[in-house]
Order: C-alpha cells, then sequence, then structure tokens
C-alpha cells in the first residue's frame, strides 16, 4: 500500500473517531464510506473491522456494570439478532459488486441523515411495539451491517425508540463493539483478509482511530449536543454524496 493512500486512512479513521467520541456512534459510516472513496469498497469495510472493534471497545469502558445489565436485558433478543444478520451479510460480502456496494454505502449513510432533519421525521416506537418487532429489525439491519459495516439502519431504529443517551451509547457499543469479536472471526474464517499485510494495516489503524475517540469524548462534554450532531450531519452528506458520484 502506496504511503499517500495509508496516510488518507489514518486521517479518515481518526475523524471518525472524533465523530464517535462526541455522539457515541458514526464511526463505522465515516471510516468505511470515508475509506470507501480511497480504497475498493470491499477492501474498505475488511479494513475496518478492527478499528471500529476497537473505537468501539474504547467506548465500552465509559459504561459501567449496572447500565451494562440493563442494556443486556432491555437489549438481549435484539442483539443476537443483530448478530446472525452481520454475519449473514459478511458471508454475502464476496458477492457484492463493486459499484453497488459503493452505491449502497452512499444511499445509507444519506438515508440516515434524512432521518435525523424535520422533513423525514424518525417514527416513534414504544416498549410493546419494540419486544415485537426489534429482533426482526436487528436481524435486517444486521446483514446490512454486515456487508457494509453501516449500521445507520440500527441507529435510526434506535432513536426510534427515544432511549436516554447514556443507554443509547451502551447499545451502540455492544452491537458495534461486542459484535465486533464475532466480526473478527469471521473475516479470517472466510477469506476476508487477502494476506497478512492487510491486516496488519488494519491493525495499524486502531491507534489513530483510538486518538480520535479520546478527542471526541472531550469535545463531548464541551459542546452542545444540537452542534455536535449538525457537524456530523453536514460531513456524512458530504461522503454520501461523493460515493454516490
Amino acid at each position: 500500500m502506496l504511503a499517500a493512500t495509508a496516510a488518507l486512512l489514518v486521517a479518515v479513521v481518526a475523524i471518525a473517531g472524533v465523530v464517535v467520541g462526541a455522539n457515541g456512534f458514526g464511526f463505522a459510516v465515516v471510516a468505511t464510506a470515508g475509506a470507501a472513496l480511497i480504497v475498493a469498497p470491499a477492501e474498505a469495510v475488511t479494513l475496518m473491522i478492527i478499528p471500529l472493534l476497537a473505537a468501539n471497545l474504547r467506548l465500552a469502558g465509559t459504561i459501567d456494570a449496572a447500565q451494562l445489565r440493563v442494556c443486556l436485558r432491555r437489549f438481549g433478543p435484539f442483539l443476537a439478532a443483530a448478530a446472525v444478520g452481520t454475519v449473514a451479510g459478511m458471508l454475502a460480502l464476496a458477492a457484492v459488486p463493486t459499484g453497488l456496494l459503493r452505491a449502497g454505502l452512499g444511499a445509507l449513510t444519506l438515508a440516515y441523515v434524512g432521518t435525523q432533519t424535520r422533513w423525514m421525521p424518525t417514527p416513534v416506537v414504544s416498549d410493546a411495539r419494540h419486544r415485537i418487532m426489534g429482533p426482526p429489525v436487528a436481524l435486517a439491519g444486521g446483514v446490512l451491517f454486515g456487508a457494509s459495516n453501516v449500521g445507520v439502519q440500527l441507529v435510526a431504529y434506535l432513536d426510534a425508540l427515544r432511549i436516554d443517551e447514556r443507554l443509547r451509547v451502551g447499545v451502540f457499543a455492544l452491537i458495534f463493539g461486542g459484535i465486533g469479536l464475532v466480526r473478527i472471526a469471521v473475516a479470517g474464517a472466510s477469506g476476508l483478509y487477502a494476506d497478512l499485510a492487510q491486516l496488519a494495516v488494519s491493525v495499524g489503524l486502531v491507534a489513530p482511530a483510538l486518538a480520535g475517540v479520546w478527542l471526541g469524548m472531550r469535545l463531548r462534554a464541551r459542546l452542545p449536543r444540537r452542534l455536535r450532531r449538525r457537524a456530523t450531519q453536514l460531513l456524512l452528506v458530504a461522503i454520501g454524496v461523493r460515493l454516490l458520484l
């Protein structure tokens, strides 16, 4: 891999780390969609599996034991269904054409931004409805996540539950962090890593990702939530449009 390409990937994961540190979500879509502007989309998905895990495990470290129990009790079936769907999506990744995957990444990115605006408001899902529709939504969302790293469809659903921010961050960490351990095993067993050099690049991107998370977590306490979310939305729009062009 050329030095210039590696430098651009480092910048992408650092920015993605700032986004997830400040908002509790967004690493997967910013890092993968951003990397897909630099390398082939399938390679971008594979390269970001380990940095995505590291970034979200860093976030998970902010969750105490009581909060973890609440997350598992309330979202256990949802998390299990998301894990199954994620594995299925990863196994299908090799069969997805490059152009389709690139366009899909762009469309998913813009669709999520749309759900955050008043023109496309996210509907409210009650706890009673969540118990019924949560696992099927998680299964379908997991398939997309496994094939693209993009979990915006899961984020949008959790937004619809109107849960408090700490619980929301905890669930994100379990989905994108806990399930990430499974993804590394599946990627290795299914041959998604082309060679040891690609695996080494993925591991090497962990440090800038964690540095970005560290910075983002400090910005979270100092910047208004509205400003943080608006800046993230503008970044996602720019990336999504570029992927579709």
